[in-house]
């Protein structure tokens, strides 16, 4: 009832009324869903599984186009109804569907249409005629143009009726569309050998360069050929595969698979042709990817890697060993000044600590003294070397000056001690740059605010130089021993502290993994890398390495990052590159519950395991336990970085074999001598499909292939790609090897001349001249040649043309396909055969002919289940037990243009 009054409403409310309730409905639900967490709904731009879902068109590299208003808010609208219909789904839709429906809308536009009231007829015809001459599959586009028209149609948003046009009905559709040819479904064998043979030029390259990041990635691309060819796993099974997952079990070997669409995943059986290569494959990845797994788990359990740790502690190791080089050399230095100073400043002779010395006879004491001739100046000279003078006073205005051993003694221990427990600027400058440097002054103002002015006045100068002292001279400037020892700590650090920061020029020497992006503009520098914690440019100290160069250490400007920011960057990247979606949805959710999640946010994200699932299962497997890793290879032709690991992904092995509009594909890059047309037809599914055909040529039954492939029993049609003749040799040369496997009017004939004891040769003669051919059909096989000769009845293989069965079916009983769909065949006649004798109970005569045909084909289909069991167990030679139908009384379409036999 509610439904009829809503769709009352929308019939009775105008376009307008429509679209406004429409919009807020959509708002309301964007908010709901969990893949959007955290997005405006307005925005040209949603965010979907990790990538960019735009409502605007790329302009050939320019500012992206806006669409006209009506026109995005409707696309926007269907596609978000469809995820909202299917947000129950186990999986989520992908993001190639969710994309697909804002792809019609360039032609809409182009076609006129830039509000709802210009959609018509003319405008829908002019899109569908511009979408067919543009896809080269256009079918599936059409159809998403046909929704987007009856959704606004079921929505009462357009003023008139447009009538679709049909896709498939299409003869325009048809001519480009067409049947996969085959083809394109299974590898040539030129293409087969080029993939060999490319294989051995990437093996051979990664011999020669086994540290190379790129060739490892080509080598791994080639590797998953291995399995699609070897076991039929299609590429995202390939890419998932667990690093330990071949497994022996009583004596064989399996591989464990995550099977794709749907069905229960399970070991895989190898072939035994194909044991020791996939073996040695896997093997080899492992050894290939060992380096990555190592710091793909590393980061798992701790978020950090200790290779970091370890080479930023070598950084201080090789620092301090710096700083301990030119300390040692300063205290060289500084003994060398203290033998220099002791022998300066040898008394003349001996001195009595008890005794007072006259100011003349310091001349006789001292290796220098004042040369002044008065007592005064002699006095004021003294007081500036800082020489204790005793005074003894004479009278009110006259004294008498002498100085006492003892302090004569102390000024000379303190004028050595001067000179050992300190030094010039220049001399500075001598031991940070190794050599003999001639300036007084750095022009480091540095390095000259840790100097004053000494005391001591001429005495002190000769302490300095006493080699070079001309009798008078004022105190030099000196820095303390201590302030040396932290100034030539700090060139030796960079002027920065290295036990938490590093600078930019040594990270990228310690770090080449790890490309910084550059700019000539130090705030777009730190915007461009907001992954680290960097501060503003700073002045630091930088050792030179050329032993030619006139100085050790140079200034220069550079920015400094954090220790901590460089693990963060790298497990971000590792986060970045295998987690993007779940990520996604952890910061979405840390903005629509800020308060609640304060700590969780300064946690940070964890990256776990990704969840690997379809409709019949769901498990967990970390990207370290992937088979198939690689390096973070970058964009832009930046390095790879193998500090963060990444899965290997679809992309990357598509671009290798296809190449993209920036790199060659792997055949040219590696001079593979193959005609360019061949490396073209190369597609991930073509190992798939090559075998599955292998396994049906060589008669292997459609269920167990379909088991081992990992697909449905009706999935498994698509990728029989034998001709007709090929499956007809190997289905009579099953029926050759067991008769009761088969039931139809061949069979019975080839079990009547196995029991006749007839030669073989006779009977394969027979099989050649009467089954050229064997096509699929819903329940079986046709041996009719359906392509040249059409069947009149309609594929009515259970009925014939005189209810006896077709003497062109043949029935495989060990077929549990087969058998499934002749049960379930036989199950809805026996419905359909209810409703018709009620409509002919109820006095509709002219049900019975069709309740008759019904009857013919629960009967026969009946008769062949029932006596499947029984032929299968016996000998029919032994028993001649005959059954209908598909025997003697059996008929050829031919023969009857109806289907309801003799009646």
């Amino acid at each position: 009832m509610n439904n009829i009054i809503n769709l009352n409403d929308k019939r009775e409310r105008s376009i307008e009324s429509n679209y406004q309730i429409l919009c807020e409905q959509a708002r309301d639900r964007f908010s709901k869903l969990d893949v959007f967490k955290g997005q405006s709904y307005d925005s040209s731009v949603w965010r979907y599984l990790g990538e960019n879902l735009y409502f605007s068109d790329n302009s050939k590299g320019k500012k992206r186009t806006h669409w006209p208003t009506e026109v995005e808010e409707t696309i926007k609208l269907l596609t978000l109804g469809h995820l909202w219909d299917l947000r129950v789904r186990a999986t989520p839709l992908s993001f190639s569907r969710a994309s697909s429906f804002r792809n019609i809308t360039p032609f809409l536009i182009k076609a006129g249409m830039t509000k709802l009231e210009d959609l018509t007829y003319d405008v829908y015809y002019q899109a569908f005629q511009m979408m067919t001459d543009h896809y080269a599959q256009p079918a599936h586009p059409l159809q998403d143009l046909n929704a987007y028209v009856k959704f606004l149609q079921n929505e009462y948003l357009l003023s008139g009726t447009i009538d679709t046009l049909s896709p498939t009905k299409n003869k325009a559709v048809q001519e480009k569309q067409g049947l996969p040819a085959l083809k394109e479904k299974m590898p040539i064998p030129e293409l087969v050998r080029a993939v060999i043979q490319l294989k051995w030029k990437v093996e051979e390259e990664f011999e020669q360069n086994p540290n190379n990041h790129r060739i490892i990635s080509d080598l791994l691309s080639i590797y998953t050929q291995s399995f699609q060819y070897g076991l039929g796993l299609r590429i995202g099974e390939v890419l998932r595969l667990p690093h330990d997952c071949i497994q022996e079990v009583n004596g064989e070997l399996f591989c464990k698979v995550w099977t794709e669409k749907g069905m229960t995943p399970h070991s895989r059986y190898i072939p035994k042709v194909w044991r020791s290569l996939l073996t040695d494959i896997v093997k080899q990845i492992n050894t290939l990817t060992e380096p990555y797994r190592k710091h793909a788990i590393e980061l798992e359990e701790n978020k950090y890697l200790s290779a970091i740790r370890t080479r930023l502690e070598k950084f201080k190791v090789e620092r301090r060993a710096d700083a301990k080089i030119l300390t040692n050399d300063l205290e060289t230095f500084l003994e060398l000044k203290n033998i220099e100073a002791q022998t300066a400043w040898t008394l003349k002779k001996t001195v009595d600590p008890l005794r007072e010395y006259t100011l003349d006879e310091l001349n006789d004491i001292l290796p220098i003294y004042s040369t002044a001739k008065a007592t005064p100046s002699k006095v004021k000279a003294y007081e500036k070397w800082e020489l204790r003078l005793t005074v003894t006073p004479l009278g009110a205005r006259k004294n008498q000056y002498s100085v006492g051993g003892k302090a004569i003694l102390d000024f000379v221990a303190h004028q050595i001690q001067l000179r050992t427990s300190s030094i010039t600027e220049q001399e500075f400058l001598t031991l940070l740059h190794g050599r003999d440097v001639h300036r007084q002054n750095s022009g480091d103002k540095s390095i000259s605010a840790l100097t004053k002015a000494a005391e001591g006045s001429t005495a002190s100068c000769y302490t300095f130089n006493p080699a070079g002292f001309e009798g008078k001279g004022r105190a030099p400037a000196l820095m303390s021993k201590d302030d040396a020892i932290a100034k030539l700590t700090s060139y030796a650090y960079g002027s920065y502290d290295i036990t938490t920061h590093i600078d930019v020029l040594t990270f990228r020497k310690l770090f080449p993994e790890i490309t910084l992006m550059s700019s000539n503009s130090d705030k777009s520098f730190i915007e461009l890398n907001q992954d680290f914690d960097i501060t503003g440019k700073q002045k630091i100290t930088v050792k030179v390495k050329t032993e030619d160069q006139y100085v050790r250490y140079s200034v220069s400007s550079a920015f400094i990052i954090s220790h901590s920011s460089i693990d963060r960057y790298v497990y971000n990247r590792f986060t970045d590159n295998n987690f993007a979606l779940e990520k996604e949805l952890y910061e979405a959710d840390l903005r629509d519950a800020n308060e609640d999640r304060k700590e969780a946010k300064e946690k940070g994200f964890e990256a776990k395991a990704l969840t690997i699932q379809s409709k019949s299962f769901k498990v967990e497997q970390k990207v370290s336990e992937h088979l198939f890793l690689r390096s973070d290879l970058g964009t832009g032709g930046t390095e790879p970085n193998p500090l963060a690991p990444e899965i290997l992904g679809y992309n990357a092995v598509r671009y290798f074999f296809t190449g993209n509009d920036r790199y060659h594909n792997g055949f040219i890059k590696y001079e593979v001598n193959t005609p360019l047309h061949v490396t073209e037809t190369w597609q991930s599914h073509k190992g798939r499909h090559w075998r599955t055909t292998s396994l049906f040529r060589a008669g292997v039954s459609d269920a167990i292939v379909n088991r081992w492939m990992g697909r449905t029993e009706l999935q498994g049609r698509h990728y029989d790609h034998n001709t007709g003749s090929e499956r007809a040799k190997a289905v009579g040369e099953l029926m050759l090897e067991d008769s009761n496997r088969f039931a139809g009017n061949i069979p019975q004939k080839i079990r009547q001349f196995q029991h006749d004891k007839i030669p073989v040769t006779d009977i394969t003669e027979y099989l050649d001249a009467n089954m050229q051919t064997a096509q699929h059909t819903p329940i079986g096989y046709c041996i009719r040649s359906l392509n040249l000769k059409p069947c009149e009845l309609n594929m009515m293989c259970l009925v014939g043309s005189d209810g006896d069965g077709c003497k062109h079916y043949i029935f495989d009983l060990k077929d549990e396909y087969q058998r499934e769909t002749l049960i379930a065949e036989r199950d809805k006649t026996a419905v359909e055969l209810e409703r018709l004798i009620e409509v002919y109970e109820n006095g509709l005569k002219a049900a019975k002919l069709h309740i008759d045909r019904h009857l013919i084909i629960y009967k026969n289909a009946n008769t062949t289940l029932e006596m499947a069991d029984t032929l299968l167990g016996t000998s029919f030679a032994e028993t001649k037990h005959e059954f209908m139908p598909f025997q003697k009384n059996g008929s050829y379409p031919d023969d009857c243009p109806f289907q309801c036999g003799d009646d």
